[in-house]
């Protein structure tokens, strides 16, 4: 029940940062407060992307862990596109292929991480 709710919480949280217009916004002073660069942007996108995708693999973790895995990929990848295509229909934002790349890096990566911990925990 915990995990849910973080999980809720964390995409609530994605949501707002991705979609809420970013001029003169809380957005903008999150932004603004990690360096405000494109480069801190993307990497906040990666940690987002990252973070989200461990909460799903948490929702997903009792079936094989293969298929967790898929299922848990795909959720992230396909939310990661959704957001970033939303944004054009955001005043002052707009879908960019650098923060889709980092959003789907932070997803590649953990379930790299977690197929790599999975596998020394059988040897």
């Amino acid at each position: 029940m915990v995990l849910w709710l973080l999980a809720g919480l964390w995409t609530v949280l994605t949501c707002y940062l991705l979609l809420w217009p970013s001029e003169g916004t809380s957005v903008e002073n999150v932004s603004s407060f990690f360096g405000g660069s494109d480069l801190t942007d993307s990497l906040g996108h990666v940690v987002l992307a990252f973070v989200e995708t461990a909460l799903l693999y948490g929702l997903f973790r009792h079936y094989v862990p293969r298929r967790a895995s898929v299922y848990t990929l795909g959720s992230a990848l396909m939310l990661g596109l959704l957001l970033e295509l939303a944004q054009n229909w955001i005043p002052a934002r707009g879908a960019n292929l650098f923060d889709l790349s980092a959003n789907w890096a932070g997803a590649v990566m953990l379930v790299v991480v977690v197929s790599r911990t999975s596998r020394l925990e059988l040897k």
